[in-house]
């Protein structure tokens, strides 16, 4: 029975890839502290070996990994706010380098990060970009994107080093959740029939597509080793993907667009609200800039490399509208596990 680590257990992909491995008889090992919340885990939470711990502890880190044959690094920290720049630089990029060295040290097999299309490079004017599109700073990254691509030059330091892994760059995941958390929170947004749409793209990707992708790639063994993949189903307008959320809904789905020029000016607006009152705003210039983007993904690699197909965006969100809100009141593990 092989051995598997998967940091971020408790988040939308974390939780699914820990489900497909436990079917797939895998022992599967996670950390947790006691603010982790791990609603998603709740019914597994006995079949997963837990430990309490973070990826900054790299003694510890190294002592889990000794017997451990597959890792998978799933954890991150997503903010767009400007006061937590230092902590998710901290959570991303030294937290993937300790695992990395971590990884290096005890011989795991194995390694996969995942990472994010936020880090993947894109030019003015460019509305299609792939894994050899070149990272440029300038005003279209979010510095959660730039952390994501520090973070996958550790990775590509390990593969210098030794290491057998690979990274894999998800667009936008879509699948059944806590509609308050992560990208979930566009169907919030059109189940309160919020009135206004952007004129951004969304690419998109239902978590099922994610957690296969991912053990299909771990059976490539060294083919993949060093190489990026982009796990993106397809690309549509944020206002025919309101409607067919609304229309599943049965909601009104958002009828006014709200210019580009508005949308920053708000956006800054709220920054500066923030700095007087210390109220976080939901949106904010980085999130402004995103919703306005108009560029698609490739995943001619992905596709080549295992032979696959994605689900269509009809699929994901039929699934997700049959199946419901899947709001979870926070459980956790706590000191004594």
């Amino acid at each position: 029975m092989k051995n598997i680590f998967i940091t971020g257990a408790n988040g939308l992909i974390g939780s699914y890839l820990v489900q497909h491995f436990i079917k797939e008889g895998y022992t599967v090992h996670a950390l947790y502290r006691t603010s982790s919340d791990i609603a998603y885990l709740w019914e597994l939470k006995n079949q997963i070996h837990w430990h309490e711990g973070d990826i900054f502890d790299t003694l510890l880190l190294i002592e889990l990994f000794k017997d451990i044959d597959m890792v998978i690094h799933a954890a991150a920290m997503v903010s767009f706010h400007y006061n937590d720049r230092k902590k998710m630089y901290e959570t991303n990029v030294v937290g993937t380098a300790n695992i990395v060295n971590a990884c290096l040290e005890t011989g795991v097999k194995k390694f996969c990060y995942i990472s994010s299309v936020a880090s993947l490079g894109r030019k003015k004017g460019e509305t299609e970009i792939n894994e050899l599109s070149k990272w440029e700073d300038n005003e279209k990254f979010t510095y959660y994107g730039q952390t994501k691509y520090l973070a996958e030059l550790e990775v590509q330091r390990g593969v210098a080093e030794g290491l057998d892994a690979f990274i894999v760059c998800p667009s936008v995941v879509l699948g059944v959740g806590d509609w308050r958390k992560s990208s979930l929170r566009l169907f919030e947004y059109v189940q309160k029939q919020t009135p206004f749409y952007t004129s951004g793209w969304i690419n998109y990707v239902d978590v099922r597509d994610v957690t296969h992708c991912i053990a299909l790639l771990l059976e490539q063994g060294r083919a993949v080793s060093g190489e990026r993949f982009i796990l993106n189903a397809g690309v549509t307008t944020y206002k025919n993907l309101f409607m067919q959320i609304a229309n599943r809904l049965q909601k009104k789905a958002p009828q006014w667009l709200i210019s580009n020029f508005w949308l920053m000016f708000i956006s800054r607006f709220l920054r500066l609200l923030q700095l007087l009152t210390g109220i976080r705003p939901n949106l904010t210039p980085e999130t402004a800039q995103a919703a306005i983007y108009q560029f698609s993904i490739a995943n001619e690699k992905v596709k080549k490399q295992i032979n696959y197909s994605f689900l269509s965006l009809e699929q994901t969100l039929d699934w997700v509208i049959e199946t419901g809100n899947q709001q979870k009141e926070p459980r956790y593990l706590g000191k004594s596990g």
